[in-house]
C-alpha cells in the first residue's frame, strides 16, 4: 500500500516536472496571459500579463498518475478542470468579459456533480459529496489569488489525508493525495514570487474538487482533524458570501476586501507577509490534525 502510494507520489511529481517549463513556454507563446480584477490591490497591476493557466501541466500530471493507479473520481476532476479552461481561456478569447460569471460557473459545476451522482447512485453520501467538491473548489479558486499562496496550501493540507487514508488502508484515496502533492510541488517553483506562472481556474478547480473528494470520504461527521486540515479554504470562502451579503443589506463592508488574504493586504500587509502567515497557520494546523489522526 505505501509502494503504491509513493508511485503515485514520484509519478505525479515527475510528470509535472516534465511539463512545467515546456507548458509555460507554450503559454507565453500563444499569449495566455492573467488578467487582473480591477477590485484586486494596487500593487497586483504589476502582475499584468503573467502568464495564465499553469495548471494544466498540475492536473495532467495528477490525472496520469491516477489513471495508472486505477483511482475513481479522475472524471470529477477532469470535468472541473473543464470548467476552468472555459474560464480561463475560451470566455475571455470569445467574448468581452475576463470569466464565467459565478451563476454559470456553479451550474457547470452541479451539472458535472448530477451526472457524477447519478453514477455512483443518488444516496445522502453522494449529496454530501457533491457539496464538498463545489465547495472546496471555490475555496482553492479563491485562495488563488498570492502568490504560491493556493499550491503551498494545498501540499500543506494534503498531508493529513494522505497520512489518514494510508492508516486505514484505503488505497486509491492515498494514491490521490501523495498524487496531489507531487503533482503541486514543480508548480511551486514557478509560482514562487515573483511568479512567472499562475496556476489559473483549470489548476484550483480541479485540484480543489480533488480536495473535496478526500475530504467527503474521511470521517468529517465524527472527527475535527478533517475540519482542521481545512479550515483556511473554509475561512477564504465562507467570508466571501458573508461579505457578499453585508453589503447587500446593510450596506457596508464587514472586512477589509475578500477573499481574506486580499483583506490583510488592504490593511497594510505585504504579499509575501499574507503568504508566510498562511503558510504557517496551515502547518499548524495540519500539525493538529496530524495529531488527532495517531491519537
Amino acid at each position: 500500500m505505501y509502494k503504491f502510494a509513493a508511485q503515485s507520489f514520484w509519478v505525479a511529481l515527475a510528470i509535472s516536472a516534465v511539463m512545467a517549463w515546456p507548458t509555460l513556454t507554450l503559454l507565453r507563446r500563444i499569449g495566455i496571459s492573467s488578467i487582473i480584477s480591477p477590485y484586486a490591490p494596487e500593487g497586483h497591476m504589476a502582475k499584468t500579463g503573467t502568464p495564465n493557466m499553469g495548471g494544466v501541466f498540475i492536473i495532467a500530471a495528477l490525472v496520469v498518475a491516477l489513471a495508472l493507479s486505477g483511482v475513481a473520481g479522475i472524471c470529477v476532476i477532469i470535468g472541473f478542470a473543464v470548467i476552468g479552461f472555459v474560464d480561463d481561456f475560451v470566455v475571455p478569447r470569445t467574448t468581452s468579459m475576463r470569466g464565467l460569471g459565478w451563476m454559470p460557473k456553479l451550474a457547470m459545476e452541479f451539472g458535472i456533480l448530477a451526472v457524477y451522482i447519478l453514477m455512483v447512485g443518488g444516496s445522502s453520501s453522494a449529496i454530501w459529496t457533491a457539496f464538498f467538491v463545489v465547495s472546496f473548489a471555490n475555496a482553492v479558486n479563491f485562495s488563488d489569488g498570492l502568490d504560491a499562496l493556493a499550491g503551498t496550501l494545498m501540499l500543506i493540507a494534503l498531508v493529513p489525508f494522505g497520512t489518514y487514508y494510508l492508516m486505514v488502508g484505503n488505497v486509491h484515496n492515498a494514491a490521490m493525495a501523495f498524487a496531489g502533492m507531487g503533482a503541486v510541488i514543480p508548480f511551486l517553483f514557478l509560482n514562487a514570487p515573483p511568479a512567472k506562472v499562475f496556476m489559473g481556474d483549470v489548476g484550483s478547480l480541479a485540484l480543489g474538487a480533488m480536495f473535496g473528494l478526500l475530504f467527503s470520504a474521511a470521517p468529517w461527521q465524527s472527527s475535527i482533524w478533517p475540519w482542521a486540515a481545512s479550515f483556511v479554504f473554509i475561512i477564504e470562502l465562507a467570508l466571501v458570501p458573508i461579505q457578499i451579503l453585508a453589503v447587500k443589506t446593510i450596506k457596508r463592508r464587514v472586512f477589509p476586501a475578500t477573499p481574506i488574504h486580499h483583506g490583510f493586504e488592504k490593511v497594510g500587509w505585504p504579499e509575501s507577509r499574507v503568504v508566510w502567515s498562511f503558510a504557517l497557520a496551515q502547518v499548524v494546523l495540519s500539525a493538529a490534525a496530524l495529531t488527532v489522526i495517531y491519537s
